[in-house]
């Protein structure tokens, strides 16, 4: 073969299937009588291809993923500059989006942004070279407070983040520890009777506390206290227990609102100490079956959904192997907060019924990938029909659709009477988007299949679907795995 030449590359031709049928594809071997070589054919019979499988062939697949909300702390530790004199203080939120200027007027360089800021008149004295913690809480109070008035203002340009207070606390195991929390409405202690573990710990307080907190842990003696409300402000304190509560950090948890825009955070240099934060909320009901799946830093585990939530939530913390990632315990069909540490919590599956993730919070934020919009944008003047684009329609995505996209590359050798080598090559390139739960259950069958040999038909059984079937095409007789991703 003597190159494979950009005139010789052939453009990939993109098909839409929204509604899977068997006649969309078929498969059958021949065996090649000079050569005595078996060839397995790949057909996609509604554009006429025919495929045969060789060493050059790759096979990727990528699915709908739903994307995450970026979600970083941020911890107030600015140096101070002298007891008594005025501060300035603020965040700028900049907006990011996946496709800027895609049917939306954001641009590259996040034109659009927030800033949340104000002044003290006289700072407190100083406390080891930096604000005084009281100055801290004010600035936090202020900013937090801004991004929620922001949020409820419902003007034609929405608001990018969310913002919630955050408390890192130590408690001690094996003592009864207390907590005060004091908000606007007062004071209230909780009493950890049940502190001997982690798990009693925090069913005690997400039980026992009407200020509308959850508690959820970082390590077998730390946990993170934050509100379920955007906004509240409250404080909290050791409460005088058997045992002293610690309390390790305070919190700004800001958040994106919405998947589709991301944001970032910028500040002056040494104002603020960032990090992010991979939290996951899943939601148990009483029809929940089936296993809890989820992977971190590439390893994945699987939970056993038990009789409620709280068996769930205490199965997470106790799963020694994905290291401390625990969750909130807090009685049946309750909301469970996992916390992931440095690594993307990734969610595989919710089980067969029951269970619904309510919100997924990434570090790194984590844009939708192969949405309905973005097929619907590939498709749109379905100019891989050419000619035809004027009088030939096909069915297009709506709301909701979820896709996979199997893309086929394959390189062909020709005859070439002017080259030196008498031969040339060609690359086939072939991109299918097929929706997801589209077509039957059932999909293959004897009946629509073009078959060399009753040994073909018997390598399906009657409930196989396309990802069998392109395997079989690489795997069958001494043919390698295709390798699809």
């Amino acid at each position: 073969m003597s190159g494979l030449g950009g005139n010789l590359t052939y453009k990939d031709r993109p098909l839409l299937i929204t509604n899977l049928a068997v006649t969309d594809f078929g498969f059958y071997s021949e065996t090649d009588p000079d050569t005595s070589v078996d060839k397995h054919h790949l057909l996609i019979k509604s554009i006429g291809l025919d495929l045969v499988y060789d060493s050059s062939v790759k096979v990727s697949k990528s699915c709908t993923q739903e994307g995450a909300l970026k979600s970083i702390l941020l911890s107030v530790n600015g140096p101070c500059p002298c007891e008594d004199c005025g501060y300035e203080y603020g965040i700028d939120v900049v907006k990011k989006v996946k496709n800027p200027g895609v049917l939306n007027d954001d641009y590259p360089d996040g034109g659009k942004s927030r800033f949340y800021g104000g002044s003290i008149a006289s700072l407190a004295a100083c406390a080891s070279g930096e604000i005084a913690d009281a100055d801290k809480l004010t600035i936090e109070d202020d900013i937090l407070t801004q991004i929620l008035n922001d949020r409820n203002l419902g003007t034609r340009e929405e608001s990018i983040v969310d913002g919630k207070r955050v408390y890192l606390v130590t408690i001690t195991e094996a003592a009864t520890d207390a907590i005060t929390i004091t908000d606007a409405d007062g004071s209230e202690t909780i009493l950890l009777n049940g502190g001997a573990t982690m798990a009693t710990a925090l069913h005690d307080f997400n039980t026992d506390n009407t200020k509308g907190l959850v508690a959820f842990p970082k390590s077998s003696t730390q946990m993170f206290i934050t509100s379920t409300a955007v906004g509240k402000l409250f404080t909290i304190v050791d409460g005088g227990g058997a045992s002293t509560v610690t309390i390790d950090e305070r919190y700004m948890w800001i958040t994106a609102r919405t998947i589709d825009s991301q944001f970032e955070v910028k500040f002056d240099y040494g104002f603020l100490t960032l990090e992010r934060f991979n939290v996951a909320i899943i939601q148990t009901d009483a029809a929940f079956a089936g296993d809890f799946g989820y992977a971190m830093d590439g390893t994945a585990y699987t939970e056993a959904l038990a009789a409620n939530s709280q068996t769930l939530a205490a199965s997470l913390i106790a799963n020694a192997d994905a290291g401390y990632y625990g969750a909130t315990v807090s009685g049946n069909y309750k909301p469970i907060y996992c916390y992931s540490g440095v690594y993307e919590y990734k969610i595989k599956s919710l089980g067969t019924a029951g269970c619904t993730l309510l919100a997924h919070y990434s570090g790194a934020g984590t844009y939708p990938n192969l949405t309905w919009q973005d097929v619907f944008r590939e498709f749109s003047e379905m100019k891989h029909l050419n000619g035809l684009s004027h009088i030939v329609s096909t069915s297009m995505p709506v709301t909701g659709d979820k896709f996979c996209k199997i893309t086929i590359e394959k390189d062909n050798t020709i005859a070439n009477m002017h080259g030196a080598s008498h031969s040339d090559g060609y690359r086939q390139a072939q991109t299918i988007y097929i929706k997801q739960g589209s077509g039957s259950t059932h999909l293959w069958d004897a009946s629509n299949y073009m078959w060399e040999s009753l040994t073909d038909s018997a390598t399906f059984a009657v409930d196989s679907d396309i990802n069998d079937l392109i395997v079989a095409w690489g795997t069958h007789g001494s043919l390698a795995n295709p390798g699809i991703l």
